[in-house]
């Protein structure tokens, strides 16, 4: 890595970034549990395909910019693949977890200039072309319900490996929370036993980012002002559920947790001022919850930290 890009980095991130990194994955490990907990080997399937696959894009690119290899060893690779690997579906094919992952290095972050220069936060990059270029396999996630075999390996290889396509989308999936209650206004969490293990997995980023936050890893800003937003306008346009069944629906399922601790925090593609700080979590807050109410997909988790990254910047000149 240059000197320049280097001082550019350890200014961004406050310290060497392979410390970072490694607090960062160890602050996802309860929520790596508890989703391997609810839906067994798929879980481990898409994180071994996603750091493989993240981790040779970008040993590829930093050979094709004259980069010294070991840069790779900073972690960010595997810390991206990691996030992205926890927010698409188990038993996906293999090849969409490919395709995701060499779109977040190649396009999300190495076309910026590596680490420390790019706009958009990459694990949301490479989601976003795979939710648009193939939802159908995108907004399908397992049935917990029907997943009596989720620790059988050799089920989990066979579906992400050799039958994917049909079989997974009309034989092993079912609807998450956000999409039972977006298409059933009835829907109330009692009647979905779904509810419990999105809420699970949820706690285990909440307990993975109070440890964040405990460590001095990241700021409070962002995330108390995305979960109060989301929160307030949960309470306030509820619709046909009560103000706090709706409020426990968008904090507790979907990608709320992960997404205000571990994604709208990124240093790279946040705010760097306390106001401007506040100012990116409220947009990305309420622009969930329009996307839940009104859009066509069921999280908008991915779209509204990418709309809010193309602020970044005028934020700053705004704040200088």
């Amino acid at each position: 890595m240059a000197n320049r890009e280097r001082q550019l980095v350890l200014g961004i991130f406050g310290g060497e970034p392979k410390q970072v990194m490694r607090e960062l994955v160890l602050a996802l490990l309860p929520a790596l549990v508890a989703s391997c907990y609810v839906f067994g080997w798929g879980v481990v399937l898409n994180l071994a395909i996603a750091v493989a696959s993240a981790v040779l894009a970008e040993a590829l690119m930093l050979r094709l910019r004259c980069i010294p290899w070991c840069v790779v060893a900073d972690g960010s690779a595997a810390l991206t693949a990691i996030l992205l690997a926890l927010a698409l579906p188990p038993h996906v094919p293999w090849w969409l977890i490919v395709v995701a992952s060499v779109c977040a290095i190649v396009i999300g972050k190495q076309l910026y200039g590596g680490l420390g220069n790019n706009l958009f936060n990459p694990a949301m990059v490479g989601y976003a072309i795979v939710i648009i270029a193939y939802p159908l396999y995108l907004t399908a996630w397992p049935d917990i319900q029907s997943l009596a075999t989720r620790f059988d390996w050799s089920r989990a290889v066979d579906y992400a490996i050799r039958s994917g396509g049909e079989n997974y989308v009309s034989g092993l999936t079912g609807a998450t929370p956000l999409d039972a209650w977006r298409h059933d206004p009835t829907w109330q969490p009692h009647v979905s036993q779904d509810v419990l293990h999105w809420n699970l997995i949820n706690a285990g980023f909440l307990i993975g980012g109070g440890w964040l936050l405990w460590r001095g890893i990241i700021q409070w800003y962002i995330p108390a002002a995305m979960l109060a937003t989301l929160a307030v306008a949960a309470a306030l346009f509820s619709g046909s559920l009560s103000f706090a069944t709706s409020v426990y629906l968008h904090l507790g399922c979907g990608a709320t947790m992960v997404g205000a601790f571990f994604i709208a925090t990124d240093p790279v593609t946040a705010p760097r001022c306390v106001q401007m700080k506040l100012l990116f979590g409220i947009g990305v807050g309420a622009l969930i919850f329009v996307i839940r109410q009104t859009g066509t997909y069921a999280d908008g988790l991915a779209f509204a930290i990418l709309l809010m990254n193309m602020f970044v910047p005028l934020m700053d000149r705004y704040e200088r």
